[in-house]
């Protein structure tokens, strides 16, 4: 029989080693950081490479080169086409020693009102005179709405006019076509045109 002192697993011995013998493992403690540690785990990229103190540099460098491509993108791109947003605005300036005015018009004014064109005074009492409307474009564009601004300006006693919008990849003489077939004058119209 066994004797019950004697276990299989005798209570001193783990596995084949004796408690006593066992090595505990030591414990890890995290090192606790510096301040300097800390704070450098929070830093972008160019406070660790050149200091806290370059932070504002480079943002004061950031607008100012944002900065002068705004005002060379105005002095190049803006600002030689400014005239033309001056009627747009209320600012139109007729040109001088001419005592008569016109417009031209295409699809891109959307539905005109023309009984107010026709009855609009420009500045020291100039009237609108005469219209210049954009018929065709190429070989096979017509203005959407040419036919209805062409018949109204002349229900409202304004001179008319009509005009060709060249495209320098199509050849002249086809282009030329298109226009005179699409475009019938009458007595007392402008003559044809090409913008």
């Amino acid at each position: 029989m066994l004797n019950s002192n004697r276990n299989i697993f005798n209570s001193r011995k783990v596995f084949g080693k004796d408690k006593a013998q066992t090595k505990k493992k030591p414990v890890r403690r995290k090192k606790k950081k510096t301040r300097r540690q800390k704070s450098s785990a929070s830093l972008s990229w160019a406070e660790r490479s050149f200091g806290h103190k370059y932070k504002r540099a480079f943002w004061i460098g950031g607008l100012a080169v944002i900065l002068v491509y705004a005002l060379l993108f105005n002095h190049f791109f803006v600002a030689p086409y400014r005239y033309r947003w001056r009627a747009i605005f209320g600012e139109a300036k007729l040109p001088d020693n001419y005592s008569i005015h016109g417009i031209d018009v295409s699809h891109h004014q959307g539905t005109i009102d023309w009984d107010k064109v026709a009855t609009a005074t420009i500045a020291d009492d100039a009237r609108v005179e005469f219209v210049f409307i954009k018929a065709t474009e190429g070989k096979s564009h017509l203005d959407r709405n040419f036919q209805r601004n062409f018949r109204k300006a002349g229900q409202y006693g304004l001179i008319r006019g009509a005009y060709h919008y060249f495209s320098p990849n199509v050849p002249g003489d086809r282009q030329a076509r298109y226009f005179m077939d699409n475009v019938q004058l009458e007595e007392g119209d402008l003559p044809r045109a090409r913008h």
